[in-house]
């Protein structure tokens, strides 16, 4: 189209070449983006898990605060699961947690069904729990009517959960201080396949 004064107006739009770079930039955007969007919402389902533990180990420390007596969390790795249990004596009111399944003898957190349901990801497992120091393993622990595990254990206990496989394998600590029975949430770390449980 001719203008007045000799101007040509250009027909605007984009060409094929130009259509074609950008297709490929957003390709490469897409390729960098979506597996880091993954990977992050891999590490908050798993913060969360933790936090989730963390939480009913409080509560179990609590209680037996609350009632002079004592409270463990069992773990029951084989189903993936965890319990808080009411381990004094007498009776004491029964604790209702209200993301775990009421049962005879505590209350019952499946790793399973919760990260099923709520997460919609990959498996999240409650690997192991074991002492600090000295690294045996345990598959429970007791808080007493002062708030800590002592006297009969004078380490810390460290549990750890994990989700994912091989080298890109995911895991968070949570730890009990023997003494207060304080419980801290650590931050989430990947560790090789062929080490059998985080550095702690």
């Amino acid at each position: 189209m001719r203008l007045s004064h000799g101007v040509t107006r250009l027909r605007s739009g984009f060409t094929l070449v130009e259509m074609l770079i950008v297709v490929t930039v957003l390709g490469i955007l897409a390729s960098v983006i979506l597996p880091s969007m993954n990977s992050t919402s891999s590490v908050i389902g798993l913060e969360a898990a933790a936090r989730t533990l963390a939480a009913d180990l409080r509560i179990a420390r609590q209680s037996a605060v609350q009632y002079n007596s004592s409270y463990a969390v069992k773990l029951n790795l084989t189903a993936n699961s965890y319990q808080i249990v009411f381990t004094g004596t007498g009776s004491v009111p029964t604790l209702t947690n209200l993301l775990g399944s009421s049962s005879s003898n505590g209350n019952t957190i499946d790793f399973d069904q919760w990260s099923a349901s709520r997460l919609k990801q990959a498996r999240i497992s409650l690997a192991g729990a074991a002492l600090k120091t000295s690294t045996v393993s345990v598959v429970d622990v007791t808080f007493g009517p002062a708030g800590g595990t002592g006297p009969s254990r004078t380490e810390d206990t460290v549990f750890w959960l994990t989700q994912g496989s091989g080298n890109a394998r995911l895991s968070v600590l949570v730890t009990v201080a023997w003494l207060t029975g304080n419980v801290t949430v650590g931050d989430v770390v990947t560790y090789p396949a062929n080490q059998t449980r985080p550095k702690f």
